[in-house]
């Protein structure tokens, strides 16, 4: 997630509490492709499968992401 826009906060902050929630199904579905996850302050790294592997999980309709 790239914020733009800072004094939007109605349209980033959504999205930004909703990242716990995804990081957490991702790690209980390994079938999705994260391999792992390491975060430093507000940065997040993910480590996935493959290419594929985020971009299905982003446009699956049953995920956490598709009403972020």
């Amino acid at each position: 997630m790239r914020v733009n826009k800072q004094w939007k906060v109605h349209k980033w902050l959504p999205v930004f509490l909703a990242m716990p929630k995804m990081l957490k199904e991702l790690k209980n579905n390994p079938s999705n492709g994260l391999l792992g996850v390491e975060s430093a302050g507000l940065t997040i790294i993910q480590y996935w499968r493959s290419f594929d592997a985020p971009e299905a999980y982003a446009r699956s309709r049953d995920g956490l992401h598709w009403p972020a």
